[in-house]
Parts: C-alpha cells; sequence; structure tokens
C-alpha cells in the first residue's frame, strides 16, 4: 500500500546529524516541532547541519525552549 501512494516519489533517506544535501542547496530551512525531541548532545551538531544545508534563511517555530 506504501508503495501506491509513493509511486513517482524520490524518498532520501537521512538524520537531522547528517543531512545527506551538499552545503547551501536549499533556499530555506524549516523545521517545526521538532529540534525539541533532539537530545542536548547532539542539538549543537543538529544545528550546525540545518545551517550547513541552508543557502540564506533558516527558521525554527517553537523549537528551542528546552535548549535554552
Amino acid at each position: 500500500m506504501a508503495k501506491k501512494f509513493t509511486d513517482g516519489i524520490n524518498i532520501i533517506r537521512g538524520t537531522a546529524d547528517d543531512i545527506p544535501f551538499r552545503d547551501g542547496y536549499f533556499d530555506l530551512v524549516f523545521t517545526s516541532g521538532v529540534l525539541i525531541h533532539i537530545n542536548s548532545q547532539s542539538i549543537g551538531k543538529v544545528l550546525r547541519e540545518i545551517y550547513r544545508c541552508s543557502n540564506s534563511l533558516y527558521l525554527g517555530y517553537g523549537v528551542l525552549f528546552r535548549w535554552l
């Protein structure tokens, strides 16, 4: 059934701390309600990955409260 819904879609598997795209690949990187689930030992690396993949803009919504 999943194959039926994903036919023609290129699925790329990665992790938050090792995003499989080159530097600056995206014009905007957006996250909402995801970073709160990243442990405190990994949050720095994840944020660096978000910054690395963004061409110029990155936006997080309600995600850094636990980290701060």
